[in-house]
């Protein structure tokens, strides 16, 4: 969104005169291109305060705010703009942008729409129309909304990746491969597309082809280290790698299981771990030195992300099973007493939200009611291990299993403490989360409930994944149901 544009200035308020109101508007401007944000809002809200319809002065306080991504007060501001100019398709345009960004559905489609209406040839508001359409989970009609943007612009590079990630949530993942193609064909350093194509390659279990887009995830490259271009070399005797963590806990966890490779080809292996799992990964992970952010050491010879590792280890680097990791004998026995003071075993694990929503996000979400109808009558104890769960979700747990749970949630604060707890206990059924990966590392299996579309280390279909042997698979169809997925989960804990 640029700064300025045309815009008449709405009728003065008060004493307030036109000479000063439009030096408000001079300095706003000059500071705005100047990048001082905080003095351009100044002068914005001071024009407005005496001239409280002056257009030009909302759509440049509401470009601010796009620019700094507030984009509430953004989609307020554009919203105010199409009131008093509900002719111009640009406002519609750009309420829908921010709306999108928002996250505010409804209102986001309704927008998009006004877009399309007033400039029907712009292929950006088809294209902004599908992103609304499929958040607000109409992946069919969002389908539609690219194709118009597409025949207005064949080599329009984001709707056609837009159009590949609509695909992928209609279950049409080698259609969505194909768009994502033809994205990157377009455009070669288009980073979500590349993402998302990477992601789907994995989900249909082809990692070679995988390995070398996902570098171009959000977040990989951090302290200026450059996207790797090759391999690393087959022998790494005598020489120090130093591995950068990324993402989120469960990501650590889960690449780590290749860090062992590094080693084996001769390298010192130096880990920077989070701290809330750096005192794990110190008993872990006995190939490596674990540090912290603050003491990386200087001089390496290769600094990598963690998940970078399956590119740099070559071709063919395999699928090592989860790294093993050593429960504290202490948190293993602070997990029983918790739990008999519970009440009997067998003691079942439940987490039915992680991650965030968004289009190729890693949010993942069980209905909690659902879950607990297909629990009701299993003997023993249910243990909610959710992480700040909302409010009503635990209720509605226990009103649908029809008894009382044991609230964990606060153990999420300690994960020594929850590695002791997954160890302990004697099933987890839940949706894929960083307990989960601690579970995996003491060697233990869970249920997994795997929403739709599904995050690439559970495939795209099947009962079980080669990442986690032994875990069973319990999907949302295509069409968001769960019904089956629970009816599979109910049969197999009562059986």
């Amino acid at each position: 969104m640029s700064i300025g544009g045309a815009g008449s200035a709405g009728k003065p308020n008060g004493s307030a005169s036109p000479s000063r109101l439009e030096g408000h508007l001079a300095k706003g401007i000059a500071a705005h291109r100047a990048g001082r944000h905080a003095e351009a809002d100044r002068h914005y809200r001071r024009l407005l305060k005496g001239a409280p319809d002056h257009d030009q002065a909302i759509h440049l306080r509401a470009d601010l705010a796009a620019q700094t991504e507030r984009w509430s007060e953004a989609t307020q501001l554009y919203r105010r703009l199409t009131g008093l100019r509900p002719e111009r398709a640009d406002h519609w345009l750009a309420l829908g942008a921010a709306a999108i960004r928002a996250g505010a559905g409804d209102r986001a489609v309704a927008a998009c729409r006004a877009a399309t209406a007033g400039a029907p040839a712009e292929p950006g508001a088809w294209n902004n129309l599908g992103i609304a359409l499929h958040q607000n989970g109409a992946s069919a009609e969002a389908l539609t909304a690219y194709d118009r943007a597409l025949a207005l612009d064949p080599g329009f590079a984001e709707a056609h990746a837009n159009r590949g990630i609509a695909l992928k949530a209609a279950g049409a993942f080698e259609d969505a491969l194909a768009a994502f193609d033809q994205a990157i064909a377009l455009r070669s350093d288009h980073a979500s597309a590349r993402q998302s194509r990477a992601l789907t390659a994995l989900s249909l279990g082809r990692f070679d082809q995988a390995w070398a887009d996902y570098r171009w995830r959000p977040g990989a490259n951090r302290q200026g280290n450059p996207r790797p271009d090759t391999p690393l070399p087959a022998r790494l005797d005598g020489r120090r790698v130093l591995v950068l963590r990324d993402q989120g806990l469960g990501d650590e966890l889960f690449f780590l299981r290749f860090a062992n490779a590094l080693t084996i080809r001769g390298a010192e292996v130096v880990y920077e771990a989070h701290p809330k799992i750096a005192s794990i990964l110190d008993r872990a992970l006995s190939i490596a030195t674990v540090v912290s952010a603050d003491h990386a050491p200087d001089g390496a010879d290769h600094v990598v992300s963690v998940g970078d590792l399956p590119f740099l280890l070559g071709p063919d680097p395999g699928l090592p099973p989860p790294l093993r990791l050593a429960p504290l004998k202490s948190k293993i026995a602070r997990a029983e007493q918790a739990l008999a003071a519970f009440g009997p075993p067998p003691w079942i694990g439940v987490t039915w939200r992680a991650g965030s929503k968004g289009p190729e996000k890693l949010g993942k979400m069980a209905p909690p009611g659902t879950l607990g109808r297909a629990l009701r009558g299993r003997p023993g104890t249910i243990v909610a291990v959710q992480r700040n769960p909302r409010a009503g979700d635990l209720a509605a747990l226990e009103n649908a299993l029809g008894r009382s749970v044991a609230d964990l949630a606060a153990w999420n604060e300690d994960l020594e403490a929850m590695l002791g707890l997954m160890d302990r206990l004697d099933d987890y059924v839940c949706v894929s989360n960083t307990n989960l990966h601690l579970r995996a590392g003491c060697g233990k299996t869970c249920r997994v409930l795997v929403p739709h579309p599904p995050e690439f280390r559970w495939l795209s279909q099947g009962s079980e994944t080669p990442w986690f042997p032994g875990f069973s698979v319990y999907r949302q169809s295509v069409d968001g149901d769960w019904r089956t997925a629970f009816e599979s989960l109910a049969a197999a804990l009562h059986s």
